[in-house]
C-alpha cells in the first residue's frame, strides 16, 4: 500500500531527505493525500497529517470498527485529526464527541470541522480521568503532549475532569472510544466501569505509554471480558513504547490486507 511505503520514508533510514521533498512538493497543500481521511482539508503544518500517514495503524483499525450512524468517543482528541476521520465514518447519522481541554487545541479543532463543513462533532472541553472534579493541566511542549499533571507544574492550569461513566448517563453511549491522553489513559478506564460492563460494550483503541501502565490496561480489559490485538504501525520505531491496543468483546476475524495487526503479547 502507498501508505506504507509512504510511512517507511518518512520514519526510515531516508527520512530527512524526504521529508525535504516531501514539504516542498506539498507546499501550499491543505488537503489529506492518501489514508482514510484524503481529501479533507487539513491545515496543519505536521508532514504525517498532510500525508495523511500519522498513526496510519490507527487510522485503519478505526476504519475497521467505527460504522455509519455510531457514537464515537475521542478522548483526547488534539488538533482533531481523528475526530476529523470519525465524523467521516459515522457519517451524519453518526456523532463525534472529542474531549480536549486544551483551548488552543479546541480553537483548532473548530476550525477544522468548519473547514470541512463537519456538524456532528460535539467538543467537550474537560478531561477524562477516575474521577469527577478538577486537575490540573498541562500543556506540554507541544499540542499533542498536553497532560493531566500530577502537581502545579509551570504554567498549568486547572481544568474539570469527568468521567467516562458519568458522560455517558447523560450523553450517547459510544460504540467506539479512542483514548490518547498522554499516560493517563488507565485513569480513564478506571472511570469507565459501567461502560466496560455494558452488554453492548465499546471497542476501545489506546494508546499505551510503559510497561506498568501496558500491564494495567491488559488486566482490566481482560477482566472484563474484552479481547487484545496489539496494532503494530508499517514500520517499528525504536523503542517498544508507545504502542496502541485494540480492545473488542466480539472481536470480528481481522485480515492483513486491511489492518496491519499482530496478536497481544500480554
Amino acid at each position: 500500500m502507498l501508505e506504507n511505503l509512504l510511512y517507511w520514508l518518512h520514519f526510515g533510514p531516508f527520512k530527512r531527505i524526504f521529508r525535504f521533498l516531501a514539504r516542498r512538493g506539498l507546499a501550499g497543500e491543505n488537503r489529506v493525500l492518501l489514508g482514510p481521511a484524503r481529501g479533507c482539508a487539513f491545515a496543519d503544518a505536521a508532514l504525517p497529517y498532510r500525508l495523511g500517514i500519522y498513526e496510519i495503524h490507527v487510522q485503519r483499525a478505526l476504519t475497521h470498527v467505527l460504522k455509519s450512524g455510531s457514537c464515537f468517543y475521542d478522548v483526547g482528541a488534539n488538533v482533531g485529526f481523528f475526530s476529523l476521520l470519525g465524523a467521516k465514518l459515522a457519517g451524519d447519522a453518526g456523532v463525534v464527541i472529542a474531549f480536549e481541554p486544551s483551548g488552543q487545541n479546541g480553537l483548532a479543532l473548530r476550525s477544522l470541522c468548519a473547514a470541512n463543513g463537519i456538524g456532528n462533532v460535539q467538543l467537550i472541553p474537560e478531561a477524562v480521568s477516575a474521577v469527577d472534579g478538577e486537575a490540573c493541566f498541562a500543556q506540554g511542549p507541544s499540542n499533542a503532549q498536553c497532560h493531566l499533571a500530577a502537581d502545579q507544574e509551570a504554567g498549568s492550569v486547572k481544568v474539570r475532569t469527568v468521567t467516562l461513566d458519568t458522560f455517558a448517563k447523560t450523553h450517547p453511549a459510544p460504540q467506539v472510544v479512542l483514548l490518547d491522553i498522554e499516560g493517563a489513559e488507565y485513569e480513564a478506564l478506571r472511570g469507565a466501569h459501567e461502560l466496560l460492563s455494558r452488554q453492548d460494550p465499546p471497542a476501545w483503541i489506546i494508546e499505551v505509554h510503559n510497561v506498568d501502565t501496558d500491564k494495567q490496561i491488559t488486566e482490566l480489559l481482560t477482566n472484563s471480558g474484552y479481547k487484545l490485538t496489539t496494532l503494530l504501525p508499517p514500520v517499528m520505531r525504536s523503542g517498544r513504547y508507545p504502542i496502541h491496543l485494540l480492545a473488542e468483546k466480539s472481536p470480528a476475524r481481522i485480515t492483513e490486507p486491511l489492518l496491519n495487526l499482530a496478536g497481544s503479547g500480554q
